[in-house]
């Protein structure tokens, strides 16, 4: 069997699935090459968000858009801010507007090369960290660069200036700790050959690590270079779900049997040391998992109880400052709600639980706040050991004491031999304290398994009720927002999906062409039945408060579900438009604006010459009195589609130029270019212009 057939069968059942699940951002024609490269950068990123719904189009340097510019040895580069990736300028705007003043940053970086070994690897390396070193030095962007590259830089640049335009004004943020840099530089081929073909040139990688002390709050984490087994683990992560071993020999079980009318199939209740807790929240490699929090209604907020409670943990639990927090942790911790929709208990010996696909649904501040606590110390106590002699640094911890004796007694200590004491002694204290943490810290937990949907949406509205929850995320659970997933399910052979929840298709078999999440179908119905793109664009707090108001305009009970299916279908439609025609990145900031002008068109053209129909800009139009009409509209819209793309194409076209011709006007008008999407004369002037 040939070399490049052997790496095949190894990836393949990877590189399918992943075509299955992204076909929307992957064309049919796409090499396996580029597939790869969009393989490595998604996976890589979901190591590091909490969100695995987002677009590869987002995060990618240059493949969609023109090939004019260059993607400085770089497949993908993603802004990730508080566990959400930034697909731009608007959406991080949206994110802030949520968060504490304190925010957490990373980057992540890939490079993907699609071949059995790592040859060559020493040139490539370089190639890679100076184009991260390049961009990340970058103040503004650069024709040279391609458009992915400029959106990476315009997103990094607003970030670190600490400074973001929100509804009102602005507001300031500051980054937690500094700017976490991961980058990645993945082979298709195995690990296994990693060690031969590096030989040679660790020190060429070395010396090509990132500089960037002096330019800026960056955390620079060395460059992980991985094959497809790492590729195959973080795949199953994502695909499949979280798994997670653990001892439980401090849960008990609920054993009252009613529980399962409601179709819970077990409780286990009690708590968990934080040696065992870790390995629920943190993969291998000390990372917080991604994805274990989607379905927790509250975010993670800095704020000042939780730096309080951080400031309780640190100290020793012999009494002395802040060593209280550790011990009566359990007591003074509302606890964490697993879900579980696959748990085994008692497998081999032990006492080992065995969880798989389950979400954190309360107790995302815990988990986050113990998870920084306890990184901080990990690297205070690496950074410690980093300061040690050569020849101390890989020695077990506790063998540190005898072998500096021994070399004490032999004369081979070089230097002042009362100052490597005091670091072995610190290295020494630090271990003891990160094992206090792991033995003292008990965190409160119940785990539920169940595979209900109707359960996990009970159990979730029950455990949030506070008010800081995230309402719209409460109202997805509402009967108007299932019947409206039942609908979009149902209708034209399943095609589109209505994600009600967040992440609830990323680990699906099943099969359909596109999917929209909740803010994205929330932000396409204001745009065009409540003729507010510039809200859309910028003020997603004010349509959550259309949507979660007594008398809600969004996500009403009186509403048809065809408004919703049609206000999505011309998303979708327009979004694939703009990518076939290379203008996503350039449009982006204008994209709601584009769809109110296409409602426009629609209803000038083809809907006003058919009694049947509604006008889509009708202010009646989403009642369920006017239903039947609605789906008349509905019905015209997807027969045009389908029979006529040249004439729908030419409406899209048509939609850009006006939006185009309206920023003019605009400008001349004195309006500044970051301020029109969120004017709310932009629209009427594209009024205007199509009359």
């Amino acid at each position: 069997m040939s070399t490049h057939r052997s790496k095949t069968l190894m990836i393949n059942d990877i590189m399918n699935n992943f075509k299955n699940k992204f076909y929307v951002d992957i064309a049919p024609e796409e090499s396996d090459n580029s597939v790869f490269e969009k393989l490595v950068a998604y996976l890589m990123t979901c190591k590091h968000s909490s969100d695995y719904d987002f677009s590869i189009q987002d995060i990618c340097t240059g493949q969609n858009d023109s090939s004019v510019g260059s993607e400085m040895s770089i497949d993908s580069a993603a802004v990730i801010v508080n566990g959400n990736v930034v697909s731009g300028v608007d959406s991080l705007e949206n994110i802030v507007v949520n968060s504490g003043d304190k925010v957490n940053v990373s980057y992540v970086f890939t490079q993907a090369k699609n071949k059995e070994r790592f040859s060559n690897i020493a040139g490539e390396y370089g190639k890679f960290t100076t184009g991260i070193n390049n961009i990340l030095r970058a103040t503004k962007t650069d024709k040279y660069y391609t458009q992915g590259i400029n959106n990476f830089i315009e997103i990094k640049n607003l970030v670190e200036s600490g400074v973001i335009n929100v509804e009102g004004g602005t507001k300031s943020i500051t980054i937690n700790g500094g700017i976490e840099i991961n980058s990645y530089f993945v082979i298709s081929g195995s690990e296994n050959s990693m060690e031969d073909d590096l030989r040679g040139a660790r020190e060429h990688i070395a010396n090509n690590n990132l500089n960037l002390d002096n330019i800026g709050n960056y955390i620079i984490n060395s460059t992980e270079i991985a094959g497809h087994e790492t590729l195959r683990k973080v795949h199953d992560d994502v695909f499949m779900g979280a798994d997670a071993d653990f001892n439980s020999r401090t849960l008990a079980p609920f054993t009252m049997d009613n529980i399962r009318r409601h179709g819970i199939e077990a409780i286990y209740t009690g708590y968990l040391p934080f040696k065992e807790y870790k390995r629920i929240i943190q993969d291998d490699e000390g990372n917080l998992r991604g994805g274990i929090f989607s379905e927790n209604v509250r975010g993670y907020l800095e704020s000042p109880i939780n730096k309080s409670i951080k400031k309780s943990l640190a100290g020793v639990s012999d009494g002395s400052s802040g060593g209280k927090g550790r011990d009566l942790f359990f007591a003074m911790n509302n606890g964490v709600t697993i879900i579980s929709k696959d748990l085994q208990s008692g497998l081999g010996t032990g006492n080992t639980m065995k969880i798989r696909g389950y979400q954190i649904v309360n107790g995302c501040q815990t988990s986050n706040i113990l998870h920084e606590y306890y990184s901080e110390c990990i690297k205070d106590l690496k950074k410690i050991k980093e300061g040690l002699p050569k020849e101390y640094i890989d020695i077990d911890i506790n063998a540190l004491s005898d072998k500096f004796s021994e070399d004490l007694l032999d004369g081979n200590i070089q230097g002042n031999p009362k100052e490597l004491k005091q670091k072995i002694d610190a290295a020494i204290s630090c271990h003891k304290d990160i094992e206090d943490i792991e033995s003292s810290i008990c965190v409160p937990v119940r785990i539920i398994h169940t595979k209900k949907d109707d359960a996990i949406d009970m159990i979730i509205s029950s455990t949030n009720t506070q008010n800081s929850v995230n309402e719209l995320v409460l109202l997805s659970r509402s009967e108007f927002n299932k019947g409206l997933e039942r609908y979009f399910k149902n209708a034209y052979n399943g095609a589109l999906r209505y994600e009600r929840r967040k992440n609830q298709y990323a680990t699906s078999d099943d099969l359909f062409k596109y999917k929209i999440s909740m803010d994205e179908l929330l932000k396409a119905y204001a745009c065009i039945y409540l003729k507010s793109p510039h809200e859309s664009a910028r003020y997603m707090g004010k349509l959550k408060k259309k949507a979660t108001s007594k008398t809600p305009t969004i996500f009403s009970d009186t509403h048809s579900y065809e408004s919703y299916y049609l206000a999505a279908r011309i998303y979708i439609d327009l979004d694939n438009w703009m990518r076939e025609s290379k203008i996503l990145s350039e449009c982006r900031r204008y994209r709601w604006h584009m769809m109110y002008a296409v409602a426009s068109i629609l209803d000038a053209t083809v809907m006003s010459k058919d009694r049947g129909c509604i006008k889509i800009l009708d202010k009646n139009s989403n009642s369920a009195d006017v239903a039947k009409r609605m789906e008349s509209t509905l019905e015209k819209y997807v027969n045009l589609f389908d029979s006529d793309y040249e004439a729908i194409k030419d409406i899209f076209k048509r939609s850009k130029e006006s939006v185009d011709e309206a920023i003019q006007v605009m400008l001349e008008n004195k309006i500044q270019l970051n301020e029109i999407n969120k004017d709310p004369e932009f629209h009427k002037t594209i009024s205007n212009l199509l009359k």
